[in-house]
């Protein structure tokens, strides 16, 4: 699937805020699922990129905690996306 029609916007939007709100709470798992998820239904537009940047952030937290695996594992698996 490439971008969302305009009448998913709305929901993964919706999704995009909960996962920003579970990763500021420091629940990186429920974020990364929710995000993961945006990108199965959305891999291009506005949407995808920020869940990528999100993604992105969370692999550098791992990484700045000393959890240099799981930072890129997250990496190489937003290249397969």
């Amino acid at each position: 699937m490439t971008e969302c029609s305009h009448e998913d916007a709305p929901i993964l939007q919706k999704m995009l805020d909960m996962a920003n709100r579970y990763a500021l709470r420091g629940d990186r798992r429920q974020a990364l699922d929710l995000l993961w998820k945006v990108l199965r239904h959305s891999r291009s537009g506005p949407h995808a990129q920020s869940a990528k940047q999100s993604i992105m952030t969370i692999s550098q937290s791992y990484e700045s905690e000393g959890a240099r695996h799981m930072a890129v594992h997250l990496l190489e698996k937003l290249l397969h996306v």
